[in-house]
């Protein structure tokens, strides 16, 4: 019998997921999963070895899917659906508003997390990916499958686990999907961004891949009257970023740089247009 002075731990129960089949030989792969509405979710993501090596790729390598384009893909295809049902939802309560007749694949620009949860998107939404030819030349038909929605549109596609959506990730994952070409929205196209205050301005500093670097600058004069530019990065802004995030990093970088030119900018009667201080003698700040 057990030591009397000893606890014992209560029972609990799991369920097992085990997949079979692929790549994974002899080597079944448990993965694990959420039941919603009666059926299996699985959540993919790019650095889950166990699902490379379902897919058959070569897990001796310290990242073996960092360049498969299949995730990039999945959340395209996720966050233009779940846009679309927004953009339905707001037509139907308001018939008159300006809203575009068509979506046509174009991205709610601005409260994605808080129209999310105001027009009530439902946990999971039937998806359709389109039909497509892998690199060894198999036809992959046209395939509808459920997928949990998200609010954020980073957030990792999550699919319902059955042999033909698995069977659908064997053909996608070597695939290389023109994914840059197909955002609608030009990150380096600031229209559509926070207007700054003057004399502050956006500048882009570089691209990083299908990433965007912003900068906020801010041109402030000298007492001796010359100028010097203050730089003061937002970061990095992704295509998939919530919009209600990335106002937010440009709202602090905003506020920090307009703190430095107040304190920092010889004010004079003269005005200043953007431009006269960006002179080859002018001095960058970081």
């Amino acid at each position: 019998m057990a030591n009397e002075s000893a606890v014992s731990k209560p029972f609990s129960c799991e369920h097992q997921l085990t997949i079979h089949g692929g790549w994974l030989k002899d080597k079944p792969w448990v993965i694990d999963f959420k039941t919603i509405q009666g059926s299996d979710y699985y959540t993919l993501h790019q650095v889950d070895r166990g699902l490379a090596r379902a897919l058959g790729f070569d897990c001796s390598l310290g990242s073996p899917m960092h360049d498969v384009t299949m995730f990039s893909y999945m959340r395209k295809i996720r966050n233009d659906c779940i846009d679309q049902y927004i953009t339905n939802k707001k037509r139907e309560n308001d018939p008159g508003s300006d809203i575009m007749p068509d979506f046509e694949g174009m991205t709610i620009q601005a409260g994605r997390s808080k129209a999310f949860t105001e027009y009530e998107v439902p946990e999971v939404l039937p998806m359709t990916f389109p039909s497509f030819v892998t690199q060894s030349g198999i036809r992959q038909p046209e395939a509808t499958m459920n997928i949990l929605t998200a609010p954020m549109r980073t957030a990792a596609p999550t699919i319902e686990v059955n042999p033909a959506n698995l069977e659908w990730l064997l053909n996608a994952a070597w695939t290389t999907f023109d994914v840059k070409s197909m955002w609608k929205r030009k990150l380096d196209n600031f229209e559509n961004w926070p207007k700054l205050p003057d004399p502050l301005k956006y500048r882009k500093i570089a691209h990083a891949g299908d990433d965007l670097k912003v900068a906020i600058v801010a041109y402030y004069r000298l007492e001796d009257g010359k100028w010097k530019k203050k730089t003061m990065s937002i970061g990095k802004i992704d295509h998939d970023m919530d919009e209600d995030l990335r106002n937010k990093l440009i709202q602090r970088t905003s506020d920090a740089v307009q703190l430095f030119y107040q304190q920092n900018h010889a004010w004079s009667e003269e005005t200043y247009e953007d431009g006269q201080g960006e002179k080859a003698d002018a001095l960058d700040e970081d």
